[in-house]
C-alpha cells in the first residue's frame, strides 16, 4: 500500500498550522504541526493505493505519536483495506481494414481479485475513432461470455454491456469474460485508435463497499487503406472432346504487404 499519485489529503479540526507530509508512491505519511483542541476529533484524510490486489493491513503503534504532553494510546491501532484489480484491454481482428471493410473488435475483461465482479457496465464508443467513421456492422456477430445484456445496434456507433459478471481468480489464473462484436469503416474513416477510458466501465466486486473502475484506458489502433484481391483461373486440359472433363483451377490471391486477410462468404463461377 502506498500514497496515491498525485498525493492528496485534508484535515479537519487539527489546528491551523497543521498538514500532511509524504511523497505519493510512498509507503508512509505524517501529520505535523497539529492541535486538537478540547473536547474535538481531528480528522486526517490521504489517499492511497496498492499496485497489487489483496487485503493490505496498516498499523499505527503507540511509539508513532508525539505530543508535548507525551500522551499516546494504550495500543497499536489497526484496519484492513482490500484492493481490487479490474483491466480492460481490445482488439481489432484484422487490424488492417480498407473503406467498407470489416473487422472483429475483442474486448476482454479481467477481474484479478478472488471474488467476482457483478454488475458489470462497460461502453465502447466508437465516435473516438472519430464522430461517423466507423460504425457497428449490417450483421454484427456480436457475442460475449460476460453474461449481462449486451447491446450492438447495426449502424450505431456505440456498443454497451449492463449487468455484466467477471469471475473471480483462481489460484493464479484470473477471472475473465470477453465482447465481441464486428464492425465497419464507412467511407470518410482513417487510420484511428479507439479507446475505452476508465470511467467508460465500471463494477462491484462481491462483499466490498465501493465500485471498482479499471487501472487503465484500454486503446487499439484500426489501420484504414487500399487493399486488393487479385484472381488466376485456368482449365487443365484447356481443350477436351464433349462429355470429357477439365480441372478448373482458381487461385485467390492477397498481394497485401499488411496484417490483412480476407474472410470469403461465397465465390460463385457460372457457365
Amino acid at each position: 500500500m502506498v500514497i496515491a499519485t498525485p498525493m492528496t489529503y485534508s484535515l479537519s479540526n487539527c489546528g491551523a498550522e497543521a498538514s500532511v507530509t509524504g511523497v505519493a508512491g510512498g509507503n508512509s505519511f505524517s501529520l505535523v504541526d497539529g492541535e486538537i483542541s478540547a473536547g474535538v476529533t481531528c480528522y486526517v484524510y490521504v489517499y492511497v493505493t496498492a499496485n497489487d490486489p489483496g487485503t493490505y493491513t496498516n498499523t499505527i503503534s503507540p511509539t508513532n505519536l508525539t505530543n508535548d504532553q507525551d500522551q499516546t494510546f494504550p495500543s497499536p491501532v489497526s484496519d484492513n483495506m482490500r484492493f481490487s484489480d479490474y483491466l480492460v484491454s481490445k482488439t481489432f481482428a484484422p487490424d488492417v481494414i480498407t473503406w467498407g471493410g470489416r473487422s472483429v473488435l475483442t474486448i476482454t475483461l479481467t477481474n484479478e481479485d478472488e471474488r467476482p465482479m457483478t454488475g458489470v457496465w462497460l461502453q465502447d464508443r466508437l465516435s473516438t475513432m472519430g464522430t461517423t467513421e466507423f460504425v457497428i456492422a449490417d450483421e454484427p456477430n456480436a457475442s460475449t461470455t460476460c453474461g449481462g445484456t449486451l447491446t450492438t445496434v447495426a449502424g450505431t456507433n456505440v456498443i454497451t454491456l449492463n449487468d455484466g459478471y467477471i469471475p473471480g481468480r483462481v489460484g493464479s489464473v484470473n477471472g475473465s469474460c470477453t465482447i465481441t462484436v464486428t464492425i465497419k469503416a464507412n467511407s470518410n474513416a482513417n487510420t484511428s485508435y479507439n479507446t475505452i477510458s476508465t470511467t467508460d466501465s465500471s463494477g462491484m466486486v462481491s462483499g466490498a463497499v465501493s465500485v471498482s473502475y479499471p487501472r487503465y484506458s484500454a486503446t487499439d489502433r484500426l489501420y484504414v487503406q487500399d487493399l486488393s484481391i487479385e484472381m488466376v483461373k485456368s482449365f487443365d486440359p484447356s481443350s477436351v472432346s464433349g462429355g470429357s472433363s477439365s480441372r478448373m483451377t482458381i487461385l485467390l490471391i492477397n498481394p497485401n504487404e499488411y496484417n490483412s486477410g480476407y474472410f470469403l462468404h461465397r465465390l460463385y463461377a457460372s457457365g
